[in-house]
């Protein structure tokens, strides 16, 4: 989970396209065991090509040296690249759950739908960033939305599981000062 709470909080600070924390906790959730990196070097490894496939064209080495006051390999970065491109086969195809929930958001505001419940967008995010936490193999982009828009009582057992670990809290954990 510190992984994901990295990408999550990173992609946050610097308020990236919700398609980049999508197809950066994706990726993550694809390669995760390929590679022996330690957590920040597999979140900046994951945002990296994250950014590549998301056609972000601003320069984020030094960004991740100082959000995590460390310096990061950029060959390390280059050469996981390299074999992340191989691993996926050239397959850049990431769904983009946050833009699907957006979309149903929408419909639902043209067409005046009246809910017990009231959508509200920033709840859902935070709903799918804690899917998007979870072992995504087993689970269909459409459950996902349609879980993140409304939770049920039988859901919240996912997210005993799931807690995004805050900026503060990660940094006590990985010991950066």
């Amino acid at each position: 989970m510190i992984v994901q709470s990295l990408i999550i909080n990173f992609t946050c600070d610097f308020n990236l396209p919700l398609g980049v924390r999508s197809t950066s906790l994706q990726l993550y959730s694809r390669i995760k065991n390929e590679f022996n990196l330690d957590h920040i070097e597999m979140c900046c490894c994951c945002i990296f090509i994250g950014l590549k496939i998301e056609d972000i064209q601003e320069k984020f080495i030094e960004k991740f040296n100082f959000y995590f006051k460390r310096k990061i390999d950029e060959n390390t970065l280059f050469l996981v690249e390299n074999k992340v491109i191989e691993l996926l086969n050239f397959n850049f195809f990431f769904p983009n759950p946050y833009l699907a929930m957006y979309a149903i958001k929408h419909k639902h505001d043209l067409e005046k739908k009246v809910y017990a419940i009231k959508f509200s967008f920033d709840a859902a995010i935070k709903n799918l960033d804690r899917f998007l936490c979870l072992d995504l193999n087993q689970y269909k982009l459409i459950d996902l939305i349609s879980h993140a828009c409304g939770i049920t009582k039988a859901d919240m057992k996912l997210f005993k599981e799931t807690k995004i670990l805050k900026k503060d809290e990660l940094f006590k954990l990985l010991k950066i000062k």
